[in-house]
This record gives C-alpha cells, structure tokens and sequence, in this order.
C-alpha cells in the first residue's frame, strides 16, 4: 500500500512539474508572437491636469488608483495595420493632450496623433508615420468558451519590456455585448493592451478598467473587460474619420412595452416624447418585430440589442402595424439623466 502511495504521489509531482514546464513554454511563445504587435504610449498632458491627477490617500478612495495615477505615466496599445494604426483604450488618452510618442518593439519612438475616440466602448485610435509593421492574427470569435485560457500583455515603464498576465475568460458576454469578461489581472500598464489566447491569437484589447473600487480593492478585483476586436472593426472607419465620443451613454429608443400583451415581439405602449422612436414615426400599438435585422422576441431580448449600440447609431426596425409590416429608420439617442 505504502508503494502504491509513493508511486502516486511521484505521478502527481512529475505531472505538475510538466504542466508548470508547458505553462512556461507556452507564455514565451506567446510574447515572442505578440510582443513585436505591442507598443508603449507616453501621452503628455497639461500641467495644471497633470498636478490635479497625482493625488493622495484620500483622491484614491475617491477615485481609485488608476483615476489618480501619474499623467504621464506609460501605457499599452496594439498595432492595428502595418500602415501604422494603433489602437488604445480611451482611458489612456483622455484629457487634455499635449502630445503622444510611441514606442515600437524595435526600440523606435514616433509622434503619434489621436484620430478619434469612443467611450462607450472605452477605445481610441491613434495614427503613427511607420510602415511594416507586425499584426496579430485574429482569433475566431465563435470560438470563445467560459474557462478558456487568455493572456493579456503590455509594456513595461521602460517601454521594451513586455509584461504578461493570464486567466480565464469568465464570461463570454459582457458590456451589453460589446466585450468579454476575463479574470486576467489588469493594471495601467497592460490597459489598452491585447488580450490573446494561448496561440497569440487577438481575442480583442484590455478596457473598462475600475477607477471606482481600485482605490478600495487595488488596480483590479479579478474583473476585468475586453472589447472583442470585431466590435472595434466595426468602428474604425468612423475612428477614422476622426469621430470623437468623450462620455459613455447607453443608447436609447425610447419606448415602453405592454407588459400583458402576448404577441411575438414587443408591442408598444408608450413612445417617449422626442425619443428617437417618435422621430422614427414609431406608434402606440405597433409591434416590433426585427432590430437592425435580428429578430426580436421580447423587451428583454430588445433591451440587449439596443444596449450593445451606441448613442447616434442609425438602426433599422421592422414593425407591424395592424396587418401590415413597415420598416422605419431610428437614431439611437441616449439615455435621459445622463
């Protein structure tokens, strides 16, 4: 018996030895495939602002470690094209900016320009003059499962350094659909920086990080956010373009349901004065049916779709009305009190 116990617990001392190896293995081809994809941001900021965020003991409980850390201090992003577009979080470059120097793994430091920034997603997209540049290979989304191993990375305060941190992804669906909830330990360092699984695969950029209770729990509670990299394809052109939102609102239509009604879809009660729904043409008594091509069963399931836009997004909606269906279009306002 006593033999057995020893063989046993040698099979468990050499299976953890070989699962610690792999782990090892594992997050140095990570960084040795997405480090050259990840660079360090120093954004300067005026003075007077740069003096207000420094803060003390007490700014922290108000506002936490990340809302009161150095204005100047470095930051991650991720290479985007080999054009020289890179993407950050809109945390780490919002305020009053004075400039922005970025430095590329090869040890080169180039003055970037902010183009745009959305805060609802928490993203903001900066442009280099370089050319040949390294981009991650993308992770098929489908493919993401609660428990799934990532890995999000970033740069160091020296700005060569790469730093690693891995966890799970804890929940698949998060930020009204826009993201994914991980358990991978974020900070100011890796904010802004990708999020991969354990190919170096881009699952999408580190964001939404807490300056409510960071200054209570620390830099971060094991929550922590990703904006899948889909949702930023998705608004890049605009980002582009030089679209700049500096206040997260949730999105809204501007209606309330007939919570007896048993129809398929939600039959409208209410439509809100000057809502986007009544500048839509939107009724009392109609039913909606489809949102912006996906169908629509309930309030809850309408609620999600509209949550997971943006205020100012133009959407359609097909309706019925009495016997026949119509399909309107809606600006998405936001919501009101915000």
């Amino acid at each position: 018996m006593t033999f057995l116990v020893v063989l046993f617990s040698l099979a468990q001392e050499i299976s953890t030895e070989d699962v610690s190896s792999s782990s090892e293995s594992m997050c140095a081809r990570v960084i040795e495939r997405v480090a050259p994809s990840v660079v360090s941001l120093r954004v300067e900021r005026e003075k007077e602002e740069a003096r207000r965020s420094t803060g003390g003991f007490g700014s922290m409980m108000d506002g936490g470690v990340f809302r009161n850390r150095p204005a100047n201090s470095p930051v991650s992003g991720i290479i985007l094209s080999p054009d020289g577009w890179i993407i950050t979080s809109h945390f780490n470059v919002k305020g009053t900016v004075r400039s922005i120097r970025v430095t590329l793994h090869d040890g080169r430091t180039v003055p970037a320009e902010l183009k745009g920034f959305d805060a609802n997603y928490d993203v903001a997209l900066l442009k280099v003059a370089a050319t040949d540049l390294p981009v991650l290979e993308k992770l098929p989304l489908t493919s993401l499962k609660t428990g799934q191993m990532v890995v999000a990375l970033g740069r160091a305060p020296d700005g060569k350094t790469p730093t690693l941190n891995p966890g799970i992804v804890s929940a698949p669906w998060r930020l009204s659909g826009r993201g994914i909830q991980i358990d991978a330990r974020l900070n100011y360092g890796n904010a802004g920086g990708p999020v991969v699984d354990r190919l170096g695969r881009w699952i999408g950029i580190a964001c939404k990080v807490d300056t409510k209770y960071s200054g209570s729990y620390g830099q971060n509670s094991g929550v922590g956010f990703v904006v899948t990299w889909d949702k930023l394809e998705g608004l890049l052109p605009d980002l582009q373009k030089g679209k700049s939102v500096g206040e997260a609102r949730q999105a809204f239509l501007g209606i309330q349901p007939n919570v007896e009604s048993e129809v398929a879809g939600v039959e409208i009660e209410i439509v809100q004065p000057a809502s986007a729904a009544e500048k839509a043409g939107i009724r009392s008594g109609d039913v909606l049916i489809e949102f912006d091509g996906k169908p629509v069963q309930n309030f809850d399931g309408l609620r999600s779709l509209i949550l997971a836009k943006a205020p100012g997004d133009k959407v359609t909606i097909k309706l019925r009305r009495n016997d026949e269906e119509m399909t309107v279009e809606a600006e998405l306002g936001w919501k009101p009190g915000e």
